[in-house]
Parts: structure tokens; sequence; C-alpha cells
């Protein structure tokens, strides 16, 4: 029995990385952001638009696989000081012009910190 709970567990985790449903809406920013891939390097791009589920960014080659996870590295101004946010993404989907990329463990004070960007009045 403990077998089969695993192999349901390792299922349900995959098809939520396989699904994209998002809880909130996506914002358009221009944000100057890095991403580290183990194979690919340091990567530098923009993030096109932003949620508390995740982001897209603008990457000109193809250069990482699907359902890989990455480091993202970027800046939010929040009360006027910007605040470096680092977090590890599952790399979701490719678009011509870049990727979807959705938070693998938000902190909770990433969280935050992006529930006070996306959100203010």
């Amino acid at each position: 029995m403990g077998g089969s709970a695993r192999q349901a567990d390792s299922v349900t985790a995959w098809s939520v990385i396989a699904m994209e449903h998002r809880w909130s809406r996506r914002n358009p920013v221009r944000l100057d952001a890095i991403v580290f891939h183990r194979a690919s390097g340091l990567i530098p791009t923009n993030i096109l638009d932003i949620s508390l589920e995740g982001v897209f960014i603008a990457v000109e080659h193809p250069v990482l696989p699907a359902q890989s996870i990455v480091d993202l590295s970027f800046a939010l101004e929040i009360g006027g000081k910007q605040s470096i946010q680092q977090m590890q993404a599952f790399v979701i989907h490719r678009h011509r012009n870049g990727y979807g990329l959705m938070f693998k463990d938000l902190r909770r004070g990433a969280f935050q910190a992006l529930a006070g960007t996306l959100f203010v009045a």
C-alpha cells in the first residue's frame, strides 16, 4: 500500500506542473532578472508579467528544458527601496519569445513582497 500512495503523490505533483491554473491575475511588468539553470548557467532576462504563482520571462534562444527547476532572482521596489527576491521555479511552458515559470516554494517574505507589489492601489 505504501508504494501506491507514493506513486499517487508523484502523479499528483507532476499533474500540477503540467496544468497551469492561476489563482491571481498576471500583471504586465518589465523587471530585470537573472535565471540560473544547472546545465545552461546564468541567463540575464526580463520578467514580462508576474503573478503570485509565477512569471513569464523573455529568453531569445531555447535553453531551458520543460519541467526543469531554475533559480530566479529579481528586485521589487518596496517602500521606495529595492528588495531582492530569490526563489526556485519550475519551467512550465515555452512560448516563441520566452518561458512560463511557476514558483516552487514561495517563502512567506517573498509572497508578502509580491502581494504588496501586485495589489497596491
